[in-house]
């Protein structure tokens, strides 16, 4: 039972760093659904900084931000093949 806990803590403190390293970057655009490489070096997220919901890319510190998609539709749920 205390290793769950300990692992559900440790997820819930990954979410809120990633939250906070997207909303550090970000001015006024919206962006969601952080998920983590399978490294841990990278995180992937949507974004409507473009002026429509594309996929990025950026080092787990938060730097080195790349637009992974570029189409006229939305994208989203972005994930990492393992």
């Amino acid at each position: 039972m205390r290793v769950k806990r300990i692992q559900e803590r440790s997820e819930t403190f990954e979410r809120r760093r990633v939250t906070e390293l997207l909303r550090d970057y970000t001015n006024t655009a919206t962006d969601e659904e952080a998920t983590w490489s399978p490294d841990g070096n990278w995180i992937a997220f949507t974004s409507d900084r473009d002026g429509n919901r594309d996929i990025y890319i950026m080092t787990a510190d938060g730097q080195n931000v790349m637009q992974v998609t570029t189409n006229p539709f939305d994208d989203s749920r972005p994930s990492w093949v393992h």
